[in-house]
């Protein structure tokens, strides 16, 4: 099927899209005690017309052998989209998710 490729900041008939901005990223990994592990990275771009960011933090819970569990939490920041609601900028998802673990 055909793309709108407008939807991606670029022009129609246009093959590519240059930005020039700064970015950073971070990560980080803590493990906290052999049960819990924390993961987070934060992403930052701005071409200084609009800024994204992204904070990815997740957290893992060993409950035993078999069974584990995951909470993720992702805040998203893009003032280049358009306003939402009472959020406007900012988005939020979040999961919680339980693991079969099975190891030979």
């Amino acid at each position: 099927g055909n793309m709108d490729v407008t939807s991606y900041s670029r022009k129609a008939g246009d093959h590519s899209h240059s930005t020039i901005g700064s970015t950073m990223t971070t990560d980080l990994v803590w493990t906290i005690n052999p049960i819990v592990k924390y993961t987070t990275r934060l992403y930052y771009f701005s071409n200084y017309k609009s800024t994204q960011a992204d904070w990815e933090n997740t957290i893992n819970f060993t409950l035993n052998k078999y069974l584990s569990t995951k909470i993720f939490l992702n805040g998203r920041f893009d003032d280049s989209a358009t306003k939402s609601g009472t959020w406007n900028y900012f988005q939020l998802k979040d999961i919680l998710s339980f693991g079969l673990n099975y190891t030979w």
